[in-house]
């Protein structure tokens, strides 16, 4: 088994080093780590190892690993067992592909439950184009939106994943993105949400945008491109930063709409929910 240590506060540097070796891919680790709770490295743990290159797991509510050679196998196992000692369980492993797929295979046979849900590929698109839309649909929410936007969120939570999310836990999620304006919507008169995007993780330079959302009514009209041009335009007037997202394959207009807005695919993702 690879020797593995638990990072203190103090090695906060150590652990940077590594995600900053993939800031595009590892932005959603290095905003935990640069935005920590006080006197902790991050709000969960983080596990390293330096041998033969460094490799870093988070473990929080869900696992990401971080520079993890899916060939080492015996980094990959002691990975694993770690999670396999998480009580309760994590509710999801994310991250490049191929180090997923592999901590999952050795994973799972130690596992109480068969995954619940695997997406195996994930394209992982990064854009280094400044936008600059004229905006006249999309504005940041906040909190007086909670109603219409809570409905729309917990609509884009079910076709991604299939199951509704814990209501009082997500609930307070989306009110703490409205009143950071951490959140994106075009607004109907009557309050509905006909589209919404999230900040997600934010980090030397780069963005992670997530649940991105249309309404079901609006689709097939070639409304996304416009309205994420728009969406992307408010945050760049905001932030100096280059975007990211990752998307399932599967979603072919998602992927046609943001290869029309200039994103590139770097990598894959995988998340195996539980």
């Amino acid at each position: 088994m690879s020797a593995i240590v638990r990072l203190r506060p103090a090695d906060r540097e150590i652990a940077l080093n590594v995600v900053r070796l993939n800031p595009a891919t590892n932005v959603f680790l290095n905003h935990r780590l640069q935005n920590h709770p006080d006197g902790r490295i991050v709000d969960g743990e983080i596990f390293a190892a330096t041998d033969p290159s460094p490799a870093l797991l988070y473990i929080g509510g869900n696992a990401v690993p971080a520079n993890l050679d899916s060939q080492n196998r015996n980094l990959v196992r002691s990975f694993a067992d770690l999670l396999a000692r998480e009580t309760p369980p994590i509710g999801s492993i994310v991250g490049e592909a191929t180090a997923v797929s592999a901590i999952w295979s050795e994973l799972e046979p130690n596992w109480p439950l068969p995954a619940r849900l695997i997406r195996a590929n994930q394209p992982y698109l990064v854009s280094h184009t400044k936008f600059n839309s004229e905006i006249n649909r999309v504005r940041f929410g906040n909190i007086a939106d909670l109603s219409e936007y809570f409905d729309a969120a917990r609509q884009m939570f079910f076709g991604e994943v299939g199951q509704m999310p814990p209501t009082a836990m997500f609930q307070a999620r989306v009110a703490e993105n409205l009143r950071s304006e951490n959140a994106i919507g075009w607004f109907a008169e009557d309050g509905r949400v006909l589209f919404k995007l999230d900040i997600g993780a934010m980090a030397d330079g780069w963005l992670q945008v997530q649940g991105v959302w249309l309404h079901p009514e609006l689709r097939g009209q070639g409304l996304s491109t416009g309205l994420m041009s728009e969406a992307f335009s408010l945050i760049q007037r905001r932030f100096d930063v280059n975007l990211c997202l990752y998307v399932n394959d599967f979603n072919l207009p998602a992927l046609r709409a943001y290869a029309r807005l200039g994103f590139e695919q770097v990598g894959n993702f995988q998340t195996v929910f539980f």
